[in-house]
């Protein structure tokens, strides 16, 4: 068993949301795709 300990709004928000993450992950707009490798 594996814990992998991944926070949304550190890494995929956006440089210019930054300070405003929570606007962003409101925002119906803006585009929320974020990819993750692990290896």
């Amino acid at each position: 068993v594996v814990e992998i300990v991944y926070q949304y709004e550190t890494a995929c928000v956006p440089r210019n949301w930054t300070g405003n993450e929570l606007s962003f992950i409101q925002n119906g707009n803006a585009d929320k795709t974020c990819t993750a490798k692990l290896t």
